[in-house]
C-alpha cells in the first residue's frame, strides 16, 4: 500500500467498511492518472508481499499480527503474503474470490518447497536475476488524505476491540481419535456447542460450519449447520447429568447426526447457499421480500452466532478469523496428531469473553473425551469372548 506523492498509509483505506473504501477508491481513481496506473498494478497483482520488520512473539501477537496487522502495511483487497524479519509468515485473505480450500493448496506448495531447499544458497551461488522493484506513485487530494487518517483509527480501534485467545486441546487428536474409533471433527464441534451452552445457561446459539464444494465445478462453500436435534439432546444430557447412562447413545447419534449433514452439504445437497442466492435475486429485484425470509428462524438461523471452519494442515501453526456476528465468536481449529489447535476470537464488551469460551471449549473437550473413552471401554468388556 506504500508508494511515493503521499501514499505511503493508502493500504489503511482497504481496511474500511466496504461502501466507504468504494467511495474513496473512486475518487482516488478520478484524481490523477498515476492513481489509475497504481490501481491497476494491485488489482492485477497476484498477491500483495508485506515485509513486516519485527516479529511478534508467539502465540495471540502472531494471530493478531497476520488477522489485523497494521492496516497501513496491508492491502486487504489482495491475498496479502506477510513475512516477518525471524522466517515467521502467514497470510491474510479476501474471501471473495478464493475460499480456505485454495489458500489451503497454496500453503502447502510453498511449505514443500520449503522442506526441498537448504536454508541458505551455497556461498558461490549467482542471485537470481528479477525485475526491478517500482515504486507505485500516488497522488492524495486533502479530502482523501483525512479519509485515510480516519480509516487508520477506525482500524486501530477495532484492533483494539477484538479479542484472540489461542487454546491447545491436549485430550483431542487424531491419533487419539483412531485408536478410539471417534470422527474427531464432529468431537471438536460437539465441544463447541457444549462450552456455548454452559456459557450461555443451557442455550444454544446458530453454528456456522464451512464446508468445500471444490468437487464440482465452480464449486465454492456450503453451510453445515452442525447443531441438529441430536446434538441438542447430548448437550442438554450432560448438562443435566454427566453420568448419564443414555450418554454413550446420545453421543453415537449426535455424531451420526453431524457426519450425516456434513456428507450432504460435501455432496452438493445443502441448501444454505441456495436460499442465500434466492434471497439474493429477491433483494436485487425490488419485489417484496417473501415470507421465508421475514421469518424470525430465518434471522436467527442466518446470525451465525458461533462461527466455526477446521482443518488437518501439519504446515499452519495457527488459524484463526474474526466473529461474523457482533454478540458472538469465531473458532478456527486445527487438526494434529496429539492435539487440536484453536483460537477463540469474540468482541470486546459484546460478546462473551474469548478467554472464558477457551476455557469451556477445553473443560468440555475432556468432558467428551472422557465419555468416548468409557463408551469403547464399556463396548470392549461387552464384546463376547474370543473361542480361540
Amino acid at each position: 500500500g506504500g508508494g511515493g506523492g503521499g501514499g505511503g498509509s493508502l493500504g489503511a483505506l482497504t481496511a474500511a467498511p466496504r461502501d466507504e473504501w468504494a467511495k474513496a477508491r473512486e475518487s482516488l481513481w478520478r484524481a490523477s492518472a498515476s492513481n489509475r496506473a497504481s490501481l491497476e498494478a494491485m488489482d492485477t497483482a497476484l498477491l500483495v508481499l508485506c515485509l513486516d520488520g519485527a516479529a511478534p512473539p508467539a502465540g495471540e501477537a502472531v494471530a493478531r499480527a497476520v488477522l489485523v496487522g497494521s492496516g497501513s502495511q496491508r492491502w486487504f483487497d489482495k491475498l496479502c503474503a506477510i513475512v516477518f524479519s525471524d522466517g515467521t509468515a502467514g497470510i491474510n485473505f479476501e474471501h471473495s474470490p478464493v475460499d480456505g480450500a485454495q489458500v489451503s493448496f497454496l500453503v502447502e506448495r510453498m511449505y514443500g518447497c520449503g522442506l526441498r531447499f537448504p536454508s541458505a544458497p551455497p556461498a558461490a551461488a549467482e542471485p537470481a536475476g528479477a525485475p526491478e522493484a517500482i515504486l507505485l506513485q500516488w497522488r492524495l487530494p486533502p479530502p482523501l488524505s483525512s479519509a485515510v487518517s480516519a480509516a487508520a483509527a477506525q482500524h486501530a480501534e477495532r484492533d483494539a476491540g477484538l479479542e484472540l485467545e489461542p487454546l491447545s486441546v491436549g485430550c483431542l487428536g487424531t491419533e487419539w481419535a483412531k485408536a478410539h474409533g471417534a470422527p474427531l471433527d464432529s468431537l471438536v464441534q460437539l465441544s463447541v456447542q457444549l462450552a456455548w451452552a454452559r456459557l450461555d445457561e443451557g442455550g444454544l446459539r446458530s453454528v456456522y460450519q464451512a464446508c468445500s464444494t471444490l468437487a464440482f465445478s465452480h464449486g465454492r462453500t456450503e453451510v453445515i449447520r452442525s447443531v441438529t436435534s441430536e446434538t441438542a439432546a447430548l448437550v442438554a444430557e450432560l448438562l443435566r447429568d454427566e453420568a448419564s447412562p443414555r450418554l454413550p447413545e446420545l453421543l453415537a447419534a449426535a455424531v451420526r447426526s453431524h457426519r450425516e449433514v456434513v456428507r450432504d452439504c460435501q455432496r452438493g445437497h445443502g441448501h444454505e447457499r441456495h436460499l442465500l442466492a434466492l434471497y439474493a435475486l429477491s433483494a436485487s429485484s425490488g419485489a417484496p421480500t417473501p415470507a421465508l425470509f421475514l421469518h424470525q428462524a430465518w434471522s436467527e438461523v442466518s446470525a451465525s452466532t458461533i462461527s466455526t471452519s477446521g482443518a488437518r494442515q501439519p504446515s499452519v501453526a495457527s488459524f484463526s478469523f474474526g466473529p461474523v456476528c457482533p454478540t458472538g465468536i469465531g473458532v478456527g481449529y486445527l487438526l494434529f496428531a496429539s492435539s487440536v489447535e484453536c483460537t477463540v476470537s469474540s468482541w470486546k464488551g459484546k460478546g462473551p469473553p474469548a478467554a472464558q469460551v477457551a476455557r469451556e471449549i477445553a473443560a468440555a473437550a475432556q468432558t467428551l473425551a472422557t465419555l468416548v473413552e468409557r463408551s469403547s471401554q464399556v463396548a470392549r468388556s461387552s464384546a463376547p469372548a474370543s473361542k480361540l
